[in-house]
């Protein structure tokens, strides 16, 4: 039975954790207002997804609801008929003149855009996905979508339509199209800063900076890091196969972390192709004393950082960090970039499912790492020094040869 919440006519504001909503019914919002103004959040951390929708409490009410969506959130909006009613209850159908979503760090909105056939109107829908981490995920119907408008992507914000084959940017009007070359959505976009980190992949459009998961190859292709377990087999650099003994994460959150700290403790962006081409071949993100495998030589990330390609990402307010401990020390292949596995330098506390929890995490560098053979811990000198100017040279080579804004918007 779905769960029925009205607006007093005084009242316009509403706030609805997600405990509160048990998964297998719906939040129906209704309101006495024009306008109604509702904050969905998630303070238990559910992984549940919420389901909302609207209704009046009139014939042909006009509202124009506004949703705000706080940080961790996973929602779906669906349109509402009468099939979700409980007997005896009476609800009408707006006329919703706008949507308007505002989207926090790391949320997911499943929006179902409703059919010429369902009861409920809806005219323009707006999305803010300026935040970190929020993914948009469109299922069509029978109608093409043009009212709907993306306003600004945030780092690693994603746009997928279900169904579509592939995307292009046109303008600002972002095109989904099916495997038979029909166009199913189009939406609008405005406050791109860069277009040029766009990237197109099938029916999902992704703003590349921060990936909620790194790629590990594995004997069957790569999975993201967060989905390994212990026993699990992953590729090593040399071409051999590893057995995962332990994989350890911990969420940090940039309200927590001592402004002294932040040069040790939030991550390091290698870009797409920063190290050599296609490598890494997605955006990597990893701690700033994750150490990268170049000739022998295992290089920290922070001393690689060069302000184009590979930069320190200080403004994510919560990032999660994930390490894989094997069998035996070996370099694994992160989004095809050769990198260390975990080694227990008596840091494992720092990781939030060990055995003993510090409180605080560890930002120091790590010590007492057992020697490796053939391997060498550089983190300065000459050679750090000759790795940096060639990442450089390659930066500047790189930038030099990007096409303008105004050439990747005419191809697109």
């Amino acid at each position: 039975m779905a769960d029925v919440l009205r607006f007093p006519n005084e009242i316009r504001l509403l706030t609805v954790d997600q405990n509160t909503v048990p998964g297998s019914d719906r939040l129906v919002v209704g309101s006495y207002e024009k306008a109604s103004y509702v904050t969905l959040s998630n303070e238990s951390g559910s992984t549940d997804v919420m389901d909302f929708t609207v209704a009046a409490n009139q014939a042909n009410l006009i509202i124009s609801p506004d949703f705000t969506l706080v940080d961790g959130i996973h929602v779906r909006f669906e349109a509402l008929d009468s099939t979700m009613l409980s007997t005896g209850t009476t609800v009408f159908y707006p006329v919703v003149e706008s949507l308007d979503f505002t989207m926090g760090s790391n949320t997911t909105l499943e929006y179902v855009q409703p059919s010429s056939g369902d009861s409920t109107s809806i005219g323009s829908v707006n999305l803010n996905m300026t935040a970190s981490g929020t993914s948009f995920i469109y299922t069509p119907s029978d109608v093409i979508q043009d009212n709907l408008l993306i306003n600004g992507l945030g780092p690693g914000s994603t746009i997928q339509v279900v169904g579509a084959d592939s995307s292009s940017l046109n303008g600002d009007q972002l095109a989904f199209v099916d495997a038979q070359g029909n166009q199913i959505a189009q939406f609008g976009v405005q406050n791109i800063l860069d277009v040029s980190k766009l990237r197109f992949e099938g029916g999902t459009v992704s703003y590349a900076c921060y990936l909620k998961g790194t790629h590990i190859a594995t004997p069957d292709g790569e999975v993201k890091i967060e989905t390994l377990r212990t026993g699990d087999k992953v590729m090593t650099a040399n071409g051999g196969v590893a057995t995962v003994k332990w994989v350890g994460y911990r969420t940090l959150y940039r309200r927590s972390i001592p402004a002294s700290h932040a040069a040790k403790a939030f991550p390091i962006l290698f870009k797409r192709d920063s190290l050599a081409d296609n490598v890494p071949h997605r955006d990597l993100m990893v701690s700033p004393w994750h150490h990268l495998f170049f000739d022998g030589m295992l290089v920290p990330a922070f001393a690689l950082v060069n302000g184009k390609t590979i930069v320190q990402q200080l403004d994510m307010p919560k990032f999660q960090y994930f390490h894989l401990e094997l069998e035996s020390f070996d370099i694994l292949l992160a989004e095809g970039v050769p990198a260390e596995s975990y080694v227990d330098t008596g840091n494992r506390s720092m990781f939030q499912n060990a055995s003993t929890v510090s409180l605080r995490a560890d930002f120091e560098p790590p010590v007492g790492r057992q020697k490796i053979p053939g391997i060498r811990i550089v983190r300065k000198g000459a050679p750090v020094q000759a790795l940096q100017q060639a990442l450089m040279d390659r930066a500047n080579r790189l930038e030099a040869a990007a096409p303008a804004p105004e050439e990747i918007r005419r191809r697109a």
